[in-house]
């Protein structure tokens, strides 16, 4: 069969970015640098593709795998990022919000 006579075009283009597939690709860099972007930001000015984000990276992290996605979900809402110098560091007691 001779399709010489058709138009090529492009099946999958990279060139079409939708803004909901930004770092949802496979450059684990950019997820991280998206992650911790979501992470910095105040918990009540989250976006629901913030949380999203969040949600995809913690489902990957065996401390959160027994947990339901709703229980993931509330925590990811509220999760903030914190430095620790040091291994080991006590962030959080037992009863302490």
């Amino acid at each position: 069969m001779d399709l010489s006579g058709l138009p090529e075009t492009a099946v999958d283009s990279d060139e079409d970015d939708d803004d909901e597939d930004v770092g949802r690709g496979t450059d684990p860099l950019m997820s991280r640098d998206i992650v911790r972007d979501c992470l910095e930001k105040d918990p009540m000015d989250r976006t629901d593709d913030d949380i999203e984000q969040l949600l995809e990276f913690v489902q990957q992290l065996p401390a959160f795998a027994s947990l339901s996605v709703s229980v993931r979900r509330e925590l990811c809402a509220v999760m903030v990022f914190a430095v620790v110098e040091r291994a080991g560091t006590i962030v959080l007691n037992h009863g302490e919000e």
